[in-house]
């Protein structure tokens, strides 16, 4: 009888996805922040969740503005409002900064630095940063 090199069930990309991945933060030119965020997977359940949530939230605003005749185009600043929360619902915590984490804080600070909204769902999306091996 042949081993089998792994069983189903110790496959599971979502759990990994929602025991997080902490990475640093970076400046435009890659250097180093000092400071150090937990994110979430793309495949996290929240994650999910919130995306699933929000993408039926925006069909449903479309629809209403199409019955009434209004345009469904959403603006740039709307577009970037929406990444700064799906940048937030990933981050369950932070290292080298004096303040304790909090949503607000994370808001605010997510807000003051766009560059970093980018680098939160970028290493969100890396499935490598969320795998046992």
């Amino acid at each position: 009888m042949t081993k089998k090199a792994i069983s189903i069930k110790d496959i599971n990309t979502r759990a990994y996805a929602s025991r997080g991945h902490e990475f640093e933060l970076e400046y435009p030119k890659g250097q180093g922040l000092g400071v150090f965020l937990t994110v979430l997977g793309d495949q996290a359940q929240a994650v999910e969740d919130f995306e699933v949530d929000l993408a039926d939230k925006r069909l449903q605003e479309s629809l209403e503005s199409a019955q009434d005749g209004k345009s469904t185009t959403r603006s740039t600043r709307q577009t970037m409002l929406d990444n700064i929360e799906r940048a937030l619902i990933r981050i369950t915590g932070w290292r080298g900064v004096e303040e304790e984490f909090s949503p607000g804080l994370a808001r605010n600070f997510l807000s003051n630095n766009p560059d970093f909204v980018d680098q939160v769902l970028a290493e969100s999306r890396k499935r490598g940063n969320f795998t046992k091996a």
